[in-house]
């Protein structure tokens, strides 16, 4: 009967097609996929590409074709592609010119700190036979903060093994990963860690569940190839399941491959996948104050939460553009120019100017960062009008704030009249809705630096930037504990990890931030001169595990 009905397959697929759309589908198999998709490889144009170590593949399809293929018994299902992409506010870099602020100096981005990363480095920074791929945009694996850490990878669209990064998320990515301890731009979580990069999304860091099914299939091939332990990171996601991607993910759980993925940015209490994936470690996106980002999507299956407002790291060089106020403390505030803005940077102290009207902009102003806030209507008093009145009376740069949470800062430009882009605007930043108040009652207390620069790192905001720390810190721990499964480091890090907002497992911050240190010592006590750990309870698992 199979005969048969694979017999009329190649009849069909011969006579059925002409004139008729083709749609990409995953095709879930009942045996291996590299068997079943010959039959479609040698019958049609259908663009055949079949997993090693997933019973399914990929092929374009009419529906006539697509129907045949489901009546004939080899199939367990089909289904049309699905959409993924980013997690993050990132967009697609276009190449400048001109130096790094960060190329003589180094700068420790705040979630290492506030992950407590840099109280393992003195027993481990990841070293040894760990492995992190980052499945991403790819990687500039010639970035000087990544280069010496880069191990190889593979590019699922052009099938070979160059993932250059055409679009910057997967550098940014890497970068809080494994940025490597040198003195200058930025460090990672664990700067000796080996990374691997898979280019997953294309250059507008889109892709659909095939590519990451060819991402995870390749994961799987070089562990079974190279040995050691591996974690992959996912800065990406879609609200669209895949029975197939799940089916992929699960594999590579059962290889003992540990997952990490960007909870999403959707703001909403359900996980997008394939964070929403079973034993997937799904990643929450925190403020500096441990509060949820409001753009962070949670719900139930959170793992953990991590550092995902402002974060600084690394980006292709030569594509980068960046935009932030840092105070003298440290504090980076994420920014975006005003369209018109010059290029430069600026530090002085700020001067609160209301709205920019003349009466209420302060005689001291000369020579400082005037502070103004974004009118109630926007046509009443335009951007442009009430930052000439603050440079004609001696500001050296401008700072606009929101006066409420509307999200179209990128539209807020200068040029509202003839002559305007000739006009030699200082730099104009405007910053978020939630640091607009921090930033106002500090103004005359502390040095503020307003810059918009060309740069090779730029401060993202996301659970794309979330993610990666935890992936580090699991490297960290795996480098502590190279015997252990990914079972039991994932139960490392659930049990040490800090517990913020409802007692316990909660589905906004799983079970709370991370905590490198602690699962660090959790898993090497001697390393650390601390007691062994106590025998885990039998409560931390999150539902569904």
């Amino acid at each position: 009967m199979n005969r048969i009905l694979t017999l009329a397959a190649v009849f069909l697929f011969a006579t059925s097609t002409f004139g008729e759309t083709k749609q990409r589908y995953l095709i879930a198999t009942r045996g291996p996929a590299a068997i079943a998709s010959q039959k479609i490889a040698r019958t049609s144009e259908s663009n055949v590409r079949a997993f090693a170590n997933v019973d399914a593949y990929a092929a374009d399809l009419t529906e006539s074709e697509a129907a045949t293929l489901k009546a004939s018994g080899e199939v367990r299902y089909l289904a049309p592609v699905v959409e993924r992409s980013i997690a993050s506010d990132a967009r697609p870099l276009m190449p400048v010119s001109g130096g790094s602020k960060y190329e003589k100096t180094q700068s420790v981005p705040y979630g290492i700190d506030k992950i407590s990363a840099r109280g393992v480095w003195t027993a481990s920074r990841g070293a040894g036979n760990v492995n992190v791929v980052v499945a991403d945009t790819g990687i500039d694996y010639n970035h000087p903060d990544l280069k010496d850490r880069y191990a190889g990878g593979y590019n699922v669209y052009k099938k070979n093994n160059d993932p250059m990064d055409d679009f910057g998320h997967g550098t940014h990515v890497a970068g809080t990963i494994a940025a490597i301890d040198n003195e200058i731009g930025v460090v990672g979580v664990a700067p000796q860690v080996r990374l691997w990069a898979v280019k997953v999304l294309n250059e507008n860091g889109n892709g659909n569940d095939e590519s990451i099914i060819a991402g995870m299939d390749w994961v799987i091939s070089k562990k079974h190839e190279l040995g050691g332990n591996w974690i992959v990171n996912l800065s990406l996601g879609s609200t669209l399941p895949s029975d197939v991607e799940r089916e992929a993910f699960r594999r590579v759980i059962q290889e003992g491959i540990i997952v990490v993925a960007a909870a999403g940015n959707r703001g909403t209490g359900r996980l997008d996948v394939p964070a929403a994936y079973q034993e997937v470690l799904a990643i929450t996106a925190i403020n500096y104050d441990d509060t949820l980002a409001d753009f962070s999507s949670h719900g139930p299956g959170t793992a953990f939460t991590a550092p995902g407002v402002a974060v600084l790291s690394t980006v292709p060089v030569g594509f980068g553009i960046a935009h932030d106020v840092e105070s003298d403390s440290g504090r980076l505030y994420t920014a975006l120019p005003l369209v018109g803005s010059s290029r430069g940077e600026i530090t002085a102290t700020a001067v609160n100017c209301g709205f920019g009207y003349p009466e209420q902009i302060p005689a001291n102003v000369a020579g400082k960062i005037a502070i103004v806030m974004r009118s109630p209507t926007a046509a009443e008093f335009r951007f442009r009008d009430k930052v000439l009145n603050v440079i004609q009376a001696g500001a050296a740069a401008v700072i606009v704030i929101p006066n409420d949470g509307r999200e179209d800062r990128f539209r807020w430009t200068l040029l509202g009249e003839e002559g305007d882009q000739d006009y030699p605007w200082p730099v104009v930043l405007s910053v978020d809705q939630s640091d607009a108040q921090a930033i106002s009652v500090k103004a005359g207390s502390e040095m503020l630096t307003i810059s918009n620069r060309t740069e090779n790192y730029a401060i993202y905001n996301g659970t794309s930037m979330a993610s990666p720390h935890v992936a580090g810190t699991a490297a960290l721990v795996w480098s502590l504990a190279p015997k252990a499964t990914a079972e039991q480091i994932r139960l490392a890090m659930k049990l040490t990890a800090f517990d913020i907002g409802a007692p316990g497992y909660d589905t906004v911050y799983g079970y709370g931030r991370v905590d490198a240190l602690k699962a660090a010592q959790y898993v090497a006590p001697s390393e650390f001169g601390v007691p062994p750990p106590p025998p885990p309870p039998h409560n931390r698992r999150r539902p569904g595990q």
